[in-house]
């Protein structure tokens, strides 16, 4: 056997020549009719020339660059002795079906359609008169061979080769039927003797069997077609041979009721009938006309293909048919078979002889690609795929399994495939989307069992789902059944066997896709999450972008992080699906889905794709400003740097309408401060500006915002103290006389909202840090160590209450003056100072005592000695003092 291989790219696509389009024949795709002109009437041999010779080849092509080819002959023409005695030479030329308005043959088999009158209330057939004449024939089959000269009696040699790319391939046999009408003799002279046509198989004696195959007449006509065995010894041959003859048994049917040649019965033809030498590729054709008689010739050579698209490239199977369901009749021993009163069964069928899918098969002239793959099936008698039957585990448009297209599992077996006849069976599937069969996409081989029926197992060659098959709606499967010994390829043409193609569908696609819009300093990736679908207890995981097949139906759609940054840092800020035609990009929304309603519903032969778009979320920093009593402290300013940070930003406690502008507080509250929005990475803030009152910290605060960090996205700092500032409170004790400072005071000071007076004794020292250290634990003292000059610190400041001071001892010799002085300290006046010294008036000088105390002159004489001591130290003391303020 040959197997022949496709050799470039071209696509059959065409009717082949000699191949009938139309009529109501049987086998239009199985005879190839041979064309012996481009017209009727042109010059083929000549009896003159007993070695004429004409050849006719007829091209089929097959696709991809497989030609076969139909190589034809005619030769030695002989004229004979016709009924009457006379030998005619003649000219053989070639004719069109149709041509005379009795014929059947083109009813059976044309191009273009049958002949008819365009009157039918004037059927006139007139070929010397055309204005008169009404018949039209649009046949263009020029099929037939005639006699020009009309009673001639004339045969011919004919012989038939085929060849598949030069390679030559058995022919079933050859085809010969009467391409005019003819009728019996109805006297003795040329003009009323008998028609017929005979031929005897010259190859395969013993081996050729003649078949009906068509048979034709008008409704209502009665003639019938009488096939006969003659065998006879032509003139000038020297042999003698077994003829099959088939002549009518009465007038043709357009001469019924009355009819005649020029006005011939109105829709009458025939009859006329189509016979098959199985066995014979060569032939002796003998024929008699009255006026012209004409046979048609032609080879029976059955192409099987598959029907799936172009691209898959041309698969086909010559293959040899069973005839052993008609009436089988040999070249001898038989007389009047008559072919209308054979019975329905005996018209010949085409079961198959060698091996073959299914239990049908039928011919086809040319691949009929087809997206369906169902060109084949609407083709011809039968519809000849059914390997793939109801007791099959698929059928064409079956939907391939989700686990084998996801790369879960990677073999897949199509069991029962049903077949026939001794060979063997091979399919493939394109797996990935290519538009061609490959190597790897094959199944095992199997040879057809007495069962008939067989297990593919595919492996496939990876995960269908990462090809090109993601952008196609359907695939395809190939099955073939070749001989034992021919190569099972995915192409080409086999020498027996039969090709059928499926179309296979694909399910939903689902496509979930992660992305991540990293606004604040995240570094996280679509990889650093899980995307997951899940329906009732099955669930697919997906990387971001990847498609899956599932099966169509409602999906719940979740996301996990895989990292904790993904965990903590982002948020799923939308869900969004899309839905279209798989292979391309969809833009139609589905509704109602969203990150609130997670819930998606799949469509086969759609592609849904769905999108988490996740964002890093911004962080805060928030504080609280108070002192050390933790009284809050509104209106301080801080300044700002770390990741985006524009220089020189300020920080200004917001007390009110807060600014919208980034690196802004946020709290409307006093003292209470919120930064948001921030970008992931380390800032530093230092107070820049303080309240009166409050010492100005400039620690710098560091702090660092992201998922990862001690305080995560969201940090609360707490509570910045500032210290509260105090003051202090100085004056001057001086003789109301002579403006002398006066020293031994005591004094009371009253504190804001404190219970009992504190007492300050003027401190007379040789410096401020003798003062202190004579205070020992005492919170308020005279720091000042100049006699009558007095320096309290230490002072809260306090914008609401008063402190009062007053004298509580005199110095010496003085009168005491009790009156109280209030004063305020304040945030901005921390230091105050009385202007005016507090003066003392001398006491009055005693008398003479009357107890012989002692007198005013001593009195006199001693105060003014310690006078004069007193002045001489004030004046040491003087020096050293600070200045009093006025």
């Amino acid at each position: 056997m040959v197997v022949v291989s496709p050799t470039s790219a071209s696509a059959a696509g065409t009717a082949a020549e000699g191949f009938a389009t139309g009529g109501e024949g049987r086998f239009k795709n199985d005879i190839q009719w041979i064309q012996w002109g481009t017209y009727a009437g042109e010059h083929l041999l000549n009896t003159e020339n007993a070695w004429g010779r004409k050849e006719k080849t007829q091209r089929r092509d097959l696709g991809n660059g497989l030609t076969l080819e139909t190589t034809c002959t005619i030769s030695r023409p002989r004229a004979h002795v016709n009924d009457v005695g006379v030998t005619r030479g003649t000219v053989l030329e070639s004719y069109i079906p149709g041509g005379w308005a009795g014929d059947s043959l083109d009813d059976l088999y044309n191009d273009g359609g049958s002949g008819y009158f365009t009157d039918p209330g004037n059927p006139t057939f007139d070929i010397n008169n055309p204005a008169a004449d009404t018949y039209e024939n649009p046949n263009t089959m020029v099929i037939g061979i005639k006699n020009r000269t009309n009673h001639a009696n004339v045969s011919f040699d004919f012989e038939c080769h085929a060849y598949l790319n030069g390679v030559e391939v058995p022919l079933q046999g050859l085809v010969f039927a009467d391409a005019e009408a003819s009728s019996l003799a109805k006297g003795s002279s040329e003009n009323d003797q008998a028609e017929w046509i005979e031929a005897a198989p010259k190859s395969g004696s013993g081996g050729v069997t003649w078949y009906l195959l068509d048979r034709y007449r008008s409704d209502g006509c009665s003639t019938d077609v009488r096939i006969s065995a003659v065998s006879q010894q032509l003139g000038g041959t020297g042999q003698t041979l077994n003829y099959m003859r088939m002549e009518p048994t009465a007038q043709e049917c357009v001469y019924s009721d009355g009819a005649y040649y020029e006005r011939p019965k109105y829709g009458a033809s025939g009859p006329g009938a189509v016979m098959f030498m199985k066995g014979a590729t060569s032939a002796t054709v003998h024929m008699q006309g009255r006026g012209f008689t004409a046979v048609a010739l032609g080879v029976v050579i059955e192409t099987d293909f598959g029907d799936a698209p172009n691209s898959y490239g041309t698969a086909g199977a010559l293959f040899q048919p069973s005839w052993t369901t008609g009436t089988a009749l040999s070249n001898t021993g038989w007389q009047g078979q008559r072919v209308w009163s054979m019975t329905p069964a005996d018209i010949t069928n085409e079961p198959p002889s060698t091996v073959h899918l299914g239990t049908r098969i039928d011919s086809e002239t040319y691949q009929q690609h087809s997206v369906g793959a169902d060109g084949d099936d609407t083709n011809g008698v039968n519809d000849d795929e059914d390997a793939l039957d109801a007791r099959s585990s698929i059928q064409q448009g079956a939907m391939l399994p989700i686990d084998v297209l996801n790369g879960d599992t990677s073999s897949y077996t199509i069991n029962g495939v049903a077949c026939g006849g001794y060979g063997k069976i091979q399919g493939w599937i394109d797996w990935n989307g290519d538009g061609e069969f490959q190597d790897n996409e094959a199944s095992n081989t199997q040879a057809c069992p007495s069962s008939g029926r067989v297990n593919l197992t595919f492996n496939v060659p990876q995960a269908p789902v990462d090809t090109n098959l993601v952008n196609k709606a359907v695939t395809y499967l190939r099955l073939r059944a070749t001989t034992n010994d021919s190569e099972s390829k995915p192409t080409g043409v086999t020498v027996g066997g039969e090709v059928e193609d499926y179309l296979l569908n694909l399910p939903a696609q689902l496509r979930l896709v992660k992305e991540v819009n990293n606004n604040y300093g995240g570094t996280a990736e679509a990889t650093d999450w899980d995307l997951t679908a899940k329906t009732g207890t099955t669930s697919y995981t997906y990387a971001s972008g990847q498609t899956r097949y599932v099966n169509a139906g409602s999906y719940a759609l979740a996301e996990a992080g895989k990292t904790d940054v993904a965990d903590a840092g982002y948020e799923l800020e939308s869900l969004a699906c899309t839905q279209g035609a798989v292979g391309s990009n969809p833009t139609t929304a589905v509704g109602g889905v969203n990150k609130g309603n997670p819930n998606v519903t799949t469509a086969n032969a759609t592609l849904t794709v769905c999108t988490f778009t996740n964002a890093d979320q911004p962080g805060s920093f928030t504080w609280h400003k108070v002192d050390e009593t933790g009284q809050e402290v509104g209106g301080t300013e801080w300044t700002l740097t770390g990741p985006g940070v524009p220089a020189g930003t300020t920080i200004t406690d917001c007390t009110g309408g807060c600014s919208s502008q980034p690196w802004t507080d946020q709290d409307a509250a006093a003292a209470r401060f919120q930064l948001t929005d921030l970008p992931w990475g380390t800032y530093t803030l230092t107070e820049s500006k303080v309240p009166d009152g409050y010492q100005l910290d400039e620690t710098p605060i560091t702090f660092t915002i992201g998922p990862d960090a001690e305080g995560g996205l969201d940090v609360e700092h707490g509570d910045v103290v500032n210290e509260r500032l105090t003051g202090s409170v100085t004056w001057l004790k001086t003789d109301a006389d002579n403006g002398k400072a006066l020293s031994g005071s005591e004094w009371q000071l009253s504190l804001p909202g404190a219970g009992e007076p504190v007492t300050i004794t003027d401190c007379v020292a040789d410096s401020a840090e003798a003062c202190a250290e004579a205070a020992g634990e005492a919170d308020y003292y005279d720091s000042d160590p100049a006699a009558g000059a007095f320096k309290v610190t230490g002072l809260a400041w306090n914008e609401d209450a008063d402190y009062a001071l007053a004298e509580s001892k005199a110095p010496a010799g003085y009168v005491l003056d009790t009156t109280s002085h209030s004063f305020r300290i304040l945030p901005a006046a921390l230091d105050y100072g009385f202007t005016t010294a507090f003066t003392n008036e001398k006491t009055t000088v005693p008398g003479l005592p009357l107890t012989g105390g002692l007198g005013a002159d001593t009195f006199l004489i001693g105060g003014g000695v310690l006078a004069a001591l007193a002045l001489a130290a004030g004046l040491v003391r003087r020096r050293r003092a600070q200045n009093v303020p006025s």
